[in-house]
């Protein structure tokens, strides 16, 4: 497989915005980062909204958060501020909500952004799912509805929002999978597990080691039954979409403490597989982190700092800037 370096597409940068008519492609807008400043292109790599934020999301629903003087809020795909910047953060809408911080809680407005489930958790890891959010309570996590009634407490420490009917949940340090009444349907047995996406979820398992660290740890796939259908072959491993998802194939895993409580991964490249665990795109040994693929493209970042989007052939769309 060709490195991606080769096939880059230059883009011409300009930093007015182009029509709107002209320019949204279908609404597929990509986050750009051009001199510390955040805008937004279109699928073919023209910029549609003028780097000019100090952060920004992905479009979801039709709006993305985007930061400015330190404070967070929406504009639309014309670059309009729709929700003024006046939270302390906010995640992605999804299922007309977004989570929002204020002060020290967090809270869920709508599309007019306002508040209609008041600031009250510790936290929010994710948006809704499903017809449900996990919070923190003071008591630990629990599921609530779109009113803000809380449908499953939760023994957990650590949990993930529903996808395809099931949501990873952590139970004495290890792993495993819920359904919606709260029933555990997958042991708990992994050291790392993702949501289900296209009916694969990634995990990771710790197998043995004959070196100065005596396990390691592997990532593949599980179907709902909690059977590997792709090998624990990876040093990590992230959801599928497109029918893609990037992994981490080699490196190795060295210690941060005497007690082995802190570990890492270093070395390894980056790459996407099919669902198959076919590798179909090999990344730049530059390549520092891989997102999975929305609408096309995929977020690539270098080690340097540059942040770019190659298509599905391995070919930048954006090349890497920062």
């Amino acid at each position: 497989m060709k490195n991606i370096f080769a096939l880059t597409i230059f883009t011409t940068l300009s930093l007015q915005p182009i029509s709107v008519a002209k320019s949204i492609e279908g609404h597929n807008l990509f986050p750009i980062l051009v001199n510390a400043r955040y805008g937004y292109i279109s699928e073919s790599g023209t910029v549609v909204i003028s780097p000019q934020f100090e952060s920004a999301s992905e479009f979801s629903e039709g709006l993305a958060r985007v930061s400015l003087a330190l404070k967070s809020g929406f504009i639309d795909y014309t670059g309009t501020i729709v929700i003024k910047p006046q939270f302390d953060w906010t995640g992605r809408f999804s299922e007309g909500l977004a989570p929002v911080k204020i002060g020290n809680e967090w809270g869920f407005i709508d599309k007019t952004g306002r508040l209609v489930i008041k600031p009250q958790y510790v936290t929010v890891p994710h948006g809704f799912a499903e017809g449900l959010a996990c919070v923190g309570e003071g008591g630990g996590l629990a599921y609530i509805d779109r009113t803000g009634q809380v449908v499953l407490k939760t023994p957990y420490s650590n949990a993930h929002q529903f996808s395809e009917g099931l949501a990873p949940v952590e139970i004495e340090e290890k792993w495993g999978y819920i359904e919606k009444a709260g029933r555990v349907v997958i042991e708990p047995r992994f050291i790392q597990a993702e949501s289900f996406s296209e009916g694969l979820a990634a995990v990771s398992i710790m197998t043995p080691k004959k070196d100065k660290i005596p396990f390691d740890i592997k990532a593949g796939y599980i179907d709902k039954a909690g059977n590997f259908v792709v090998p624990a072959q990876y040093s990590s491993a992230f959801s599928f979409s497109e029918g893609l998802a990037p992994v981490i194939i080699g490196g190795h895993l060295i210690r941060t403490t005497k007690e082995h409580t802190g570990l890492r991964f270093i070395g390894g490249r980056w790459a996407y597989i099919d669902r198959s665990g076919k590798v179909v795109i090999e990344l730049s040994p530059q390549t520092d982190y891989a997102a999975s693929f929305k609408k096309g493209l995929a977020y690539i970042r270098l080690k340097d700092g540059r942040e770019g989007y190659i298509d599905r052939k391995g070919r930048y769309i954006w090349k890497p800037t920062k």
